[in-house]
């Protein structure tokens, strides 16, 4: 512990605070205030417990970090507020008054500013300032397409369609006439000889009459 230009530092990282005019040094940690928070919230407690953890906090030079990371601002409050002992509620209010008057003037304490300079800085052009609404957010992408099977179509109108389909259409089914042709082509393929030669009109077969003159002949 080394004391040097009246503060007083110590290596545990406590915080250390004068208690008042007599000079006298009272050190405390983030565990003595949460220890004072649950004796001032514990019913239980008595006047003069709660009057000396009061007196206590009193003598700590608290800092905004500490009030609002134990909470102990909100349990003085609660006792001030809530206690049926006058004695208790008129000191912890007394300490709370204190506690707010001094982080008001640390927090809102006023800074250097130039007030010469501002008075004679122009006044602008308010339409310059004008709110202007932000366009619409685009619309939505149109949710994907999805794959819908047709009605099936009954018998009837799916056969008046094919019909349809085949009269407009160059295709020409099989009819009688073209059946008969085929039937009398059929009765002239006597005419056919091997090889694809047609045999004339008329003209008998060479094997026919040929044949027997040679052996008539012999």
């Amino acid at each position: 512990m080394d004391k040097e230009k009246g503060q007083l530092t110590l290596f545990d990282c406590r915080k250390v605070v004068s208690g008042g005019k007599g000079g006298s040094w009272v050190v405390f940690s983030e565990g003595d205030i949460l220890t004072h928070k649950q004796t001032l919230l514990r019913p239980e407690s008595s006047m003069h417990l709660l009057l000396n953890t009061l007196r206590k906090l009193d003598c700590y030079r608290l800092q905004l970090s500490d009030i609002s990371g134990t909470d102990i601002g909100r349990a003085v409050a609660t006792v001030a507020v809530l206690h049926p002992r006058l004695e208790v509620t008129k000191l912890a209010s007394a300490l709370l008054l204190k506690w707010q008057a001094l982080f008001d003037s640390c927090l809102f304490s006023q800074m250097e500013y130039d007030a010469e300079a501002a008075a004679a800085a122009p006044e602008g052009d308010p339409a310059d300032f004008q709110l202007v609404a932000p366009p619409p957010p685009p619309p939505p992408p149109p949710p994907p397409p999805t794959r819908v099977q047709p009605p099936r179509k009954d018998r009837a109108t799916r056969l008046k369609e094919e019909q349809q389909y085949l009269e407009g259409s160059d295709f020409e089914g099989i009819s009688d006439s073209s059946s008969e042709e085929e039937g009398s082509g059929s009765e002239g393929d006597d005419d056919w000889q091997p090889g694809g030669r047609r045999r004339k009109s008329g003209a008998s077969n060479p094997r026919s009459g040929g044949g027997k003159q040679k052996r008539s002949r012999q």
